[in-house]
């Protein structure tokens, strides 16, 4: 190319009629672009580093530029005043400064109120594109509100400024419990989409720090302006935590009303463990009727499946424990594999503190009758027997629960279930019993029916028992570990 041509092209380059502001923002935006690409790629070499090398010269999750935070927000102002317009931006600066609120005693004056004007030009996340189908799906197989390990998907746009500006006021040295409240009010009639509402209403539970009144009458807004946040398990598990603060109670019956009204099984299971919370905090009787209505109807599995997840999770509290008793003994005889089991793994959640009282007595015999339910209690059940040394103390409640387990017969063995594996435990449990005098023939008896469903632990304990060898070849299957038992206090 000649330098007249090359003359030709510059001049009539389009690049370079842009407007210097407009040509600096360009650069820039052009820079950054560049620089960001290279930190990921330094980022991922580091991080690739780590683990084939096993470290690297610097710490690979410390990765940052030691920037001031009044820096940060002068830049973000800058660049903002500079023409930084576009939403991918305002969503980066959004999540940065959420990040630094939490070390920096939340946001500055300005920076906040540049995030409230940020807050309606966001066009993400779209109602158009919103659907909540998973708990449609839902299959009553686990709790909503004990449930380990949950997990929520944030929403970005408007998410990334919403919790930003939730940072700026709540992790202020004095949370700004004022500011905060006066910024969900002002997105009431605003915001549409309801998972940025997941968002709010997760970060208002401190407001009950306050006034407790008015903070329940603003949860009560915004559940009515967004009744869909009832829909998410993150939310209901913020709520559950905060009920025993709200007031009035009668706000959270409204909201228990409102579960109830929507037929899916996820709120209608929800509602049965929140029903439970509510008693629980307040013990109202309002609750104690709406628990005992339930039972005597017989009509609704899912909200079966949630007092009984409550009831067995929250069984060891003594304040609760005589309601949650009437839940479990009751739902016992529920034919529903999912209420079954919902109703034994109050063993797994007691056995820590397990306590054999005439609640627990009667719960025990309730479950015997079924053998749905026995069979999914039947590995925790006869783990308390043996850590909590009950041969010995109840001797009677473990005759029960043994000859219901091999009642069961051939199921027992189910090599697809796990009582396939507490056949030593019943085992053992036999001999102890036919070595006390009162007892010994119900020990004897359980025994020769564990022999008549030929298993081999049983099998090998009459070996050696009648001092013959075990069979070469036999595999023996090494014995469970037992959790040691509890120490009383003193």
């Amino acid at each position: 190319m000649t330098l007249e041509m090359r003359s030709r092209s510059l001049t009539y380059c389009p690049f370079l009629k842009l407007l210097p502001q407009i040509l600096e923002k360009e650069i820039l935006v052009f820079i950054c672009q560049q620089a960001n690409k290279l930190v990921n790629c330094g980022t991922y070499l580091l991080r690739q580093a780590f683990f084939t090398f096993g470290q690297v010269e610097h710490d690979v999750y410390s990765l940052h530029i030691d920037f001031p935070s009044s820096n940060l927000f002068q830049l973000v102002e800058n660049l903002h005043q500079r023409g930084f317009t576009s939403e991918k931006f305002r969503d980066d600066a959004a999540s940065a400064l959420e990040k630094v609120a939490e070390g920096n005693q939340g946001l500055p004056t300005g920076v906040l109120a540049l995030l409230e004007i940020w807050l309606p030009t966001q066009t993400q996340p779209k109602l158009e594109n919103y659907s909540n189908d998973q708990n449609q799906r839902f299959d009553l197989k686990s709790p909503i509100l004990f449930k380990s390990g949950r997990s929520h998907f944030l929403p970005n746009g408007r998410g990334n400024i919403v919790r930003a500006i939730a940072e700026g006021y709540l992790k202020q040295n004095s949370p700004d419990l004022e500011g905060w409240t006066r910024f969900i009010t002002s997105q009431l009639v605003v915001e549409p989409h309801p998972k940025v509402w997941v968002d709010i209403l997760t970060q208002m539970p401190l407001l009950l720090n306050g006034n407790r009144t008015e903070a329940t009458e603003l949860f009560d807004q915004v559940i009515r302006n967004c009744p869909e946040v009832l829909q998410y398990a993150w939310t209901l598990y913020f709520i559950s935590l905060a009920i025993g603060w709200f007031e009035p109670k009668e706000t959270v019956q409204g909201w228990l009303e409102i579960l109830k009204s929507n037929h899916s099984n996820f709120s209608q299971q929800a509602y049965g463990e929140l029903l439970f919370i509510q008693y629980f905090q307040y013990q109202d009787q309002w609750s104690v009727e709406r628990i005992r209505h339930h039972l005597t109807k017989q009509e609704n599995e899912a909200i079966f499946c949630g007092l009984a997840h409550a009831a067995s999770h929250l069984w060891v509290e003594q304040r609760c424990q005589a309601i949650a008793s009437e839940i479990l003994y009751n739902l016992a005889a529920s034919p529903s594999e999912s209420v079954q089991k919902a109703v034994a793994s109050v063993f797994r959640w007691s056995r820590d503190n397990f306590k054999l009282n005439c609640r627990m007595r009667k719960i025990i015999e309730a479950v015997c009758k079924n053998q749905g339910v026995l069979l999914e209690a039947a590995n925790n059940l006869t783990e308390i027997i043996e850590v909590e040394e009950l041969v010995d103390h109840n001797p009677e409640i473990v005759v029960k629960v043994c000859k219901s387990l091999v009642d069961i017969g051939v199921e027992l063995t189910n090599p697809a279930r796990a009582t396939a594996f507490i056949a030593e435990s019943l085992t053992t449990i036999a001999i102890k019993l036919h070595r006390q005098d009162s007892y010994r023939e119900d020990g004897l008896e359980i025994f020769e029916q564990l022999l008549a469903l030929n298993l081999r632990k049983t099998q090998s304990a009459l070996e050696v028992l009648d001092r013959r060898p075990t069979r070469r070849g036999d595999y023996i299957i090494p014995r469970r570990r037992l959790r040691r038992r509890r120490l009383s206090s003193s």
